[in-house]
């Protein structure tokens, strides 16, 4: 081909790109690109529009490291937000390391709508009345990219069937900014439905002036939605500080374990004096759902009770307190630890004898001592004890035998005197 030619063809393919430009109304005064594409990009969004996948995934995963520069091609990245087609032969299976051409375009919007200064934000919202769900559910998860200004279309995404989910999450990324407009919903009259999406997207915002709304959500006796309760519960324990103890510690005692464990957790964190009292108070409590992980909260407390608390769960009654007992006294070492970790080595639990094994040796003591006793641990009938016992005696002196109690029992009487243990 001349230069003549190629020069005739490569402007042909350049007003071909312009005309697309226009047609996906970018070309508007309010929408008009800072900068006119570069020939770099326009070849990017030509393989953006090509039929096959492999094009469309290639120009997104390019313009993704392109900055600025892609910009004029965020409308073309918008319409490849619904294919999610891999293109993957009969039965591969996808993995998140093979991107879609939604996929694809989704990692390049993430990275060049900050950059944009709001260009592609009237296209992104014409989106949101397309018939294809896939992509108006990914318009919605990326919209929030564009600032508050998004906020408005997010609201009406909320009372849209399908895409709920989505806004929900994405009015929670805004945070704080989105409080305002979705609690002035809650105070107009608006059914169940729209009232749950609306408190799981305060929820996702994580912004404690909300807190006001989930008590008054969850005290209300014609709200009838349990699994909704259940999040509202969580949600006020995960705001909640000192002035709401009375309220985290009435949660402690629910029968929903969910509910129960986001208060011990918000407990441990306010700190107080009678936050941690609750805590022990709850542990001597039979029965209680959570009382597994307050034992583990409470290992990890700075209080002079946590150590012996600790010590008696290893021996209680309950094998998921014993083990989570065990596991957090192998998170720290202390002399007080051995003792009932020696016991725990002969648990009537599978479980609580596996991982007593991987805590006593996190513990100080004689190493030597230590090779011998969980040397023993090989004659369990369980498989699961033997595999944490090899790893065990592994770690102790890099040496590597397996299960096999012989070949370990004959290096110990031929190197054992000379090894050095503490080493």
């Amino acid at each position: 081909m001349t230069r003549m030619a190629f020069s005739r063809c490569f402007h042909a393919f350049a007003l071909v790109i312009v005309m697309l430009l226009a047609a996906h109304g970018t070309t508007t005064a309010a929408e008009a690109p800072s900068t006119q594409p570069t020939d770099e990009v326009k070849l990017l969004i030509a393989g953006l529009c090509k039929p096959d996948l492999t094009s469309k995934v290639d120009a997104a995963l390019q313009l993704k490291e392109m900055g600025v520069d892609a910009v004029p091609a965020i409308p073309f990245l918008i319409d490849n937000l619904g294919n999610d087609d891999d293109g993957a032969p009969p039965g591969y299976h996808w993995t998140r390391e093979v991107y879609t051409p939604a996929s694809s375009a989704s990692a390049a919007l993430e990275k060049i709508i900050p950059l944009a200064c709001g260009e592609g934000f009237k296209y992104a919202q014409a989106k949101l009345a397309d018939r294809n769900a896939k992509l108006r559910g990914n318009v919605v998860s990326l919209l929030p990219l564009y600032g508050n200004d998004a906020i408005p279309p997010l609201l009406k995404a909320l009372k849209f069937e399908g895409d709920e989910d989505a806004a929900e999450h994405a009015l929670g990324k805004l945070g704080k900014a989105a409080t305002g407009p979705l609690t002035g919903m809650l105070n107009e009259k608006i059914d169940d439905d729209l009232r749950r999406h609306v408190l799981l997207a305060l929820e996702y915002g994580g912004d404690p002036s909300a807190l006001p709304f989930f008590i008054s959500a969850y005290e209300d006796k014609d709200f009838h939605d349990d699994w909704m309760k259940v999040e509202l519960g969580e949600a006020i324990c995960n705001l909640a500080g000192p002035d709401e103890l009375d309220r985290v510690v009435s949660l402690l005692h629910v029968k929903e374990n969910r509910t129960a464990r986001a208060a011990a957790k918000a407990l441990a964190r306010i700190k107080t004096k009678p936050a941690i009292d609750a805590l022990f108070a709850y542990v001597k409590v039979d029965g209680s759902p959570v009382r597994a992980e307050v034992v583990e909260l409470i290992a990890g407390l700075d209080d002079p009770r946590s150590v012996p608390e600790v010590i008696s769960a290893a021996s209680d009654h309950d094998k998921t307190v014993r083990l989570f007992a065990v596991n957090a006294m192998g998170d720290r070492a202390n002399a007080l630890f051995v003792a009932p970790l020696m016991s725990a080595l002969d648990d009537k639990d599978v479980n609580v004898r596996s991982q007593a094994i991987p805590a006593l040796v996190k513990q100080k003591i004689d190493r030597r001592e230590l090779f011998k006793t969980v040397l023993s641990k090989l004659d369990d009938k369980e498989p699961n004890v033997q595999s944490a016992a090899s790893s065990a005696l592994a770690g102790i002196t890099g040496r590597h035998f397996g299960t096999d109690k012989k070949k370990w029992t004959d290096w110990y009487e031929a190197f054992g005197d000379e090894f050095k243990w503490d080493e």
